[in-house]
């Protein structure tokens, strides 16, 4: 079958918001909301599935615990690369510039989440006091590097 025909298979199946999505994937993501993006994804990862099981909200799971530290380790390899020199402004960003002038700075924080999530994957097969502790680890690397890099969000 044709690319024409997927499309029009595509609209027909999924209607025009459909369409507007299949023909958006050949176009690459805006680097900005390619990090909100990605950053929604760890803050869901990390509060929502680990300190939900932290905290007795959420049946602990060993095996979802260390799934959410591994996807927080695999996206963090990707962060310094969506702050692109020309991703400074647009898309409501809370990034300060400081990102760009002191970017070894950023790329290390960064590193650093990857690493003590790579770790919390494995010790939270331990146990949950084992998942709080790489818990508190990961937050507190990930909050070093929103202290420097991030403007608060306003209230609205």
């Amino acid at each position: 079958m044709s690319r024409v025909m997927y499309v029009a298979a595509a609209v027909a199946v999924l209607g025009t918001a459909g369409a507007g999505m299949a023909l958006a994937q050949d176009k690459p993501q805006d680097p900005i909301v390619a990090r909100q993006n990605l950053m929604k994804d760890q803050g869901n990862d990390l509060y929502r599935v680990i300190l939900g099981m932290t905290r007795g909200r959420v049946p602990y799971d060993a095996a979802k615990a260390s799934a959410a530290f591994a996807s927080i380790a695999a996206d963090s390899t990707h962060i310094a690369a969506l702050f692109p020199d020309d991703s400074k402004t647009g898309h409501d960003t809370h990034a300060l510039s400081k990102i760009w002038q002191n970017k070894t700075d950023f790329e290390a924080k960064a590193q650093k989440v990857h690493e003590l999530a790579l770790a919390a994957a494995d010790s939270s097969k331990q146990g949950l006091d084992a998942t709080k502790a790489a818990f508190k680890a990961v937050d507190d690397a990930c909050d070093a590097c929103h202290d420097d890099y991030r403007a608060p969000y306003k209230k609205r």
